[in-house]
């Protein structure tokens, strides 16, 4: 056998058999390909979309390929490629597109809850407050989030694009007095800031608002200034009524259902998390924008003119409650009205003096009001049963008095004595896990941040029932009485 050949047989078939192993090892370790489509009807100018592109994406990239098992092959499809600005939403939900930002205030019939901040003005300019506190009320109220469910959408956050809504106009206006008789676009829910003001809302999308200002078609639009300077408006609207009017969480991060379901729990997490850096990294973009916005619009020709405090406490004073009824409205709908808008008012004062008097927010805050509702709630319901303002439908009951006043004496006995055993079954699955908080020292929050025990707020919910028992037992006892005595 010649050496040599047998030399270079066998150095080949060893690099072959090498290579086969490198590349069937190479192929078996590549990560799973997946396929995301990205919408919005806004262009990438558009702080949202620019900020998802230069920080969404490649960070989602970025944390993915250090496993090394997934990676997203991203189809960007905004400036309307797909969905037009107002109907991200049905886009989404139709499967058009797998993950994208929906302006939800152009949704309030289908999300009503996340109008909070477009029904309290005035109240904060600081986005990143803001994004942060409705994002703690979603996971402190769940109707916020399954309102998204709906229709087929997976909310990611609640966040803010927009340091304080300013008015623009194309002629010179200083006070609330001057809107009288002036068409001022807006786009929806932030009309409700003019009634009584004598001006004319006009509903639409900002991409609009350039031509609409250039024609005449409207005098005046109400929307935040870097966006203002991104779409031009100064060429139509040369007078910036700076009203500081506040914040808004305008826009909604949502995933189509069906795509969220379909992925990967590591890539979900790896979603969820970058999301809230997302939300943050948007919302400080705003605020950093505010300020060079200001001075562009002026370099630009504009001429910025400061609503005095008088003024803006004026407005303020002048507008009708729509916060109450925003909150009364939701209440008869079966929805948390009263609660959240209390919760959010908290919220933000807490984080809003921890910031400015400790220089950070308050820890724990969100666990202690979500405690506080519950201990609010079982701590009212007694006295609301007693004056009878607690939540019912009396209509049968009422058509009963007057039709045959001891058939509606026996509905209320049966009600009312149902209402008993019921808050009994409460008691008798309410005092063990009472006593096992007690004794194993169950608490909320996260360890070496903040914690707070849980038997407080379960003690609270034993005696308010107890005591709302003993409540409907005495209004059980008067109507025996009056069915006994019926005249």
């Amino acid at each position: 056998m010649n050496c040599s050949s047998f030399s270079h047989k066998s150095l080949l078939g060893i690099a072959t058999a090498t290579s086969l192993l490198f590349f069937s090892g190479h192929a078996l370790s590549a990560p799973e390909i997946i396929k995301l489509t990205a919408v919005d009807g806004y262009p990438p100018k558009a702080l949202q979309v620019q900020t998802f592109i230069e920080f969404f994406i490649p960070e989602v990239d970025k944390r993915l390929a250090k496993s090394g098992k997934y990676k997203i092959r991203w189809n960007q499809a905004f400036a309307g490629q797909i969905v037009k600005v107002k109907h991200v939403l049905t886009g989404m939900q139709k499967g058009l597109g797998d993950i994208g930002t929906v302006t939800s205030v152009f949704h309030q019939d289908k999300v009503p809850m996340q109008a909070i901040a477009y029904v309290t003005p005035f109240v904060t300019a600081d986005p990143v407050l803001l994004s942060r506190t409705v994002d703690g009320l979603a996971e402190q109220f769940p109707a916020m989030k399954k309102a998204w469910l709906k229709y087929n959408q997976v909310l990611l956050t609640s966040y803010s694009v927009i340091d304080s809504y300013n008015l623009f106009f194309r002629q010179k206006v200083t006070k609330v007095e001057d809107f009288k008789g002036k068409k001022i676009a807006g786009a929806g829910i932030n009309m409700r800031w003019l009634t009584g003001t004598g001006a004319t809302p006009v509903i639409g999308s900002m991409v609009h608002y350039y031509n609409k200002l250039k024609t005449g078609a409207i005098d005046g639009s109400m929307l935040w200034t870097d966006a203002a300077v991104k779409f031009k408006l100064v060429e139509g609207a040369k007078y910036l009524l700076k009203a500081d009017i506040g914040t808004a969480n305008s826009k909604a991060l949502t995933m189509n259902l069906d795509a969220y379901n379909r992925l990967p729990e590591a890539v979900r997490n790896v979603i969820h998390d970058v999301t809230r850096e997302y939300r943050d990294y948007t919302a400080s973009a705003a605020m950093s924008k505010a300020g060079k916005a200001f001075e562009s619009y002026k370099k630009k020709g504009g001429t910025i003119i400061q609503m005095s405090q008088a003024a803006r406490v004026h407005w303020a004073n002048t507008m009708p409650n729509i916060a109450k009824d925003w909150a009364s409205g939701l209440d008869k709908k079966g929805l948390p009205g009263t609660k959240m808008l209390t919760a959010y008012m908290i919220l933000i004062n807490v984080e809003a003096i921890g910031r400015s008097a400790f220089n950070k927010p308050i820890i724990g805050v969100i666990e202690m009001i979500e405690i506080s509702i519950i201990g609010i709630v079982f701590l009212q319901l007694a006295d609301s049963l007693r004056r009878g303002v607690l939540t019912r439908s009396d209509g049968l009951f009422n058509q009963l008095l007057k039709k045959n006043i001891v058939a509606g004496y026996i509905l209320a006995v049966l009600t009312y004595a149902i209402g008993a055993v019921f808050m009994g079954l409460i008691i008798w699955g309410s005092v063990p896990y009472l006593i096992d908080a007690w004794k194993n020292n169950y608490y909320i929050g996260v360890e070496g941040m903040f914690t707070a025990p849980v038997w407080p707020i379960a003690l609270i919910i034993v005696i308010g029932v107890a005591v709302t028992m003993v409540q409907f037992i005495i209004i059980l006892a008067d109507y025996c009485r009056l069915l006994n005595s019926p005249d």
